[in-house]
């Protein structure tokens, strides 16, 4: 009987139907430049919110100005920055190969997987009892397979691990930030600031999560991930600008009218509904698509390392035989043409 966590491979697959099904085409210093611009677009963007929010407490009290120019610099390195960065120099598995770079690739691979193992259990002697997130169970699994130093039953005790434990681990983080999404854009009821909030939580659930799983996205996978950061503080900050609320409450027309205080209570707790829902909505899109990147690369190399390379070496030095008794063929052709001219000669 198969194991469920084992990953299903067809037998015939070959590397280079690999390299054509699964590896990416963007070149890796394309990909570098553009998680260069995305980031500095979502930097720049931040920074303007950031200098209308000064604006904005400047002209309520000018030393309120000056202080929130203090701390929106440390937010901004703590929040923004750090998380970059941090996103940035992470690990990350070599699945866009090809048939130069897979034998490097799966030696890359391999050590990963080591260290991914190590750090799972270190993790778990650290949280050992209720708070671990790892099941007993599956631990002992690791490190039996550890010590008899079995590849197979390594990758399989992981696979089991990152469904079973980091998976269901990953969408509490998910719920835990869409509701601190909706909670913050419903009290904010400033566009800056909700463009500013949702962008914060955004990176920091994308920083948890990617801890969480040991390893990053690649360069391209990663850009799509910081642009929906983007989308999604852009979105924040246009929802913030329609008054919906104020909308709603127009059309119910002479109900409110004489009620000026009823009226604007409406206004602000559908407004903030409408926002937080929204906010919490993206954020929930943004952690799913970083878990589904996540699992597809982890599973995109155990499908590498299930590839026998040894057909592609076979294959390469028979072509090289070949080549050399072409090479040969041609040689013994012209040194004969050159002995007939000779012949003629004389």
């Amino acid at each position: 009987m198969k194991n469920k966590y084992e990953i299903q491979v067809r037998d015939s697959l070959t590397l280079s139907e690999y390299e054509d099904k699964y590896s990416s085409k963007v070149a890796s210093k394309r990909s570098t430049l553009i998680f260069n611009l995305v980031v500095l677009l979502i930097g720049v963007f931040l920074f303007i919110c950031a200098l209308i929010f000064f604006k904005e407490m400047y002209e309520i009290h000018k030393y309120l100005g000056y202080g929130s120019i203090g701390i929106s610099a440390i937010l901004y390195i703590a929040l923004f920055i750090a998380p970059v960065v941090k996103l940035k120099r992470m690990r990350r598995f070599e699945v866009d190969v090809t048939a130069y770079t897979a034998k490097r690739a799966k030696r890359h691979n391999d050590r990963i997987r080591e260290e991914l193992a190590n750090q799972i259990v270190e993790m778990y002697v650290m949280t050992e009892g209720s708070a671990s997130l790892y099941s007993s169970k599956n631990i002992e699994t690791l490190l039996d397979a550890k010590k008899a130093r079995d590849k197979k039953k390594l990758i399989t005790a992981l696979n089991t691990i990152y469904l079973d434990d980091v998976k269901p681990a990953a969408r509490d983080i998910i719920k835990k930030c869409s509701l601190k999404s909706a909670l913050f854009s419903s009290l904010s009821q400033r566009d800056t600031t909700d463009a500013m909030i949702v962008a914060a939580i955004n990176l920091q659930m994308v920083k948890d999560i990617v801890f969480l799983f040991g390893f990053r996205p690649s360069d391209e996978r990663l850009v799509k991930i910081l642009s929906t950061v983007l989308t999604n503080s852009l979105v924040a900050y246009g929802v913030g600008n329609v008054n919906i609320g104020q909308g709603v409450v127009s059309t119910m027309g002479g109900v409110v009218k004489n009620i000026p205080l009823l009226g604007s209570a409406i206004s602000y707790l559908i407004d903030g509904s409408i926002q937080g829902l929204t906010n919490a909505t993206l954020t929930l899109i943004l952690g799913n698509q970083t878990i589904r990147y996540l699992m597809k690369e982890y599973n995109l190399q155990n499908i590498l390392d299930s590839i026998q390379l040894t057909e592609t070496d076979e294959e390469f030095i028979r072509d090289c035989d070949e080549i050399k008794e072409e090479i040969l063929k041609t040689k013994k052709n012209k040194t004969k043409a050159t002995t007939v001219k000779v012949t003629e000669g004389e």
